[in-house]
């Protein structure tokens, strides 16, 4: 079974049974419904399909979740994941945090634009690891429940680097640099996140 697009809503249920195969090739948007898989029924994604959550209430991220191009986190009480995940197309952060836990979640495309739509009030609660090229500007937008710290990496020709994770913490431990010593391309570093 194929479908363009699919909306569970809030009080809503999706139940894939047994041995069916349930492909979006749009957007699945989960408004705070259930869904579920029974036995063997499973969700793929085509090759530019998105899953969006969207809602009032929060969310985890569940069984739904099998590799989508796309993932938009438009949720204001946040969604959370219960494992790593893998984006490979774009991040879109419209409305809430997507909190991690321990967990990675893992934007694989190399494009600059992949991770979007990021605010104060829409970032990664935790880890974000992106796909970098030789050069660009990469975002990362993290931070935790109450503590928003943008990073923004820009790259010049480089070789070696494959991925960057990013987090943030609000405290500092250790002694903070000494400028005299601790340099960026000859430029002292006297404070970190002032």
């Amino acid at each position: 079974q194929a479908l363009n697009s699919l909306r569970v809503e809030n009080g809503g249920t999706l139940l894939v049974d047994n041995g069916v195969l349930l492909t979006i090739n749009g957007t699945l948007y989960d408004n705070n419904g259930t869904i579920t898989l029974s036995g063997t029924g499973a969700i793929t994604f085509g090759a530019s399909a998105t899953l969006n959550y969207s809602g009032t209430a929060s969310q985890t991220i569940g069984a739904e979740f099998t590799n989508p191009t796309n993932l938009v986190i438009n949720d204001a009480a946040g969604v959370t994941t219960n494992g790593n995940i893998t984006i490979p197309g774009t991040l879109t952060l419209s409305a809430g945090l997507l909190n991690t836990g321990s967990n990675i979640v893992t934007v694989s495309s190399t494009l600059t634009s992949s991770v979007t739509g990021y605010s104060s009030t829409s970032y990664v609660n935790g880890f974000l690891k992106r796909g970098v090229a030789a050069s660009g500007t990469y975002d990362f937008p993290v931070g935790t429940s109450s503590n928003y710290e943008l990073a923004s990496l820009t790259l010049n020709s480089q070789t070696g680097m494959n991925t960057i994770t990013a987090s943030f913490s609000p405290s500092i431990t250790g002694t903070q640099p000494d400028g005299n010593t601790c340099l960026i391309n000859g430029t002292g570093i006297y404070n970190m996140l002032n």
